[in-house]
């Protein structure tokens, strides 16, 4: 039957890309959270838990968003270590600039 192996062959391949996107997302979160702690960083310790929740964030909001317009067959968006680095110099510049906020 002609349609039943069209369906196999399709869920195959649907088994294959969860497969896959499940594994490359696993191998990310250490890299997005180590990232994420790095930038936030120099504001100290009580900002580790913000740094971590950002790096996740960064990583799914960025694949989320370019999933659907993509034509890419393998896409992989995370936070980078080059922009991490820049971040961190931006935060110790404003950080030696400004003073702290009072609500904090």
């Amino acid at each position: 039957m002609p349609l039943l192996s069209a369906l196999n062959n399709f869920w195959q391949g649907v088994k294959g890309d969860l497969g896959g996107g499940t594994l490359a997302a696993l191998l990310q979160f250490p890299k997005a959270m180590a990232l994420g702690v790095l930038v936030f960083a120099p504001l100290g310790e009580e900002y580790i838990s913000f740094g971590i929740a950002s790096g996740l964030i960064a990583m799914f909001v960025s694949n989320l968003l370019v999933a659907p317009i993509s034509r890419i067959p393998f896409m992989h968006h995370s936070p980078y270590s080059l922009s991490a680095f820049m971040l961190v110099e931006g935060v110790v510049l404003i950080q030696k600039e400004l003073p702290p906020p009072s609500f904090w």
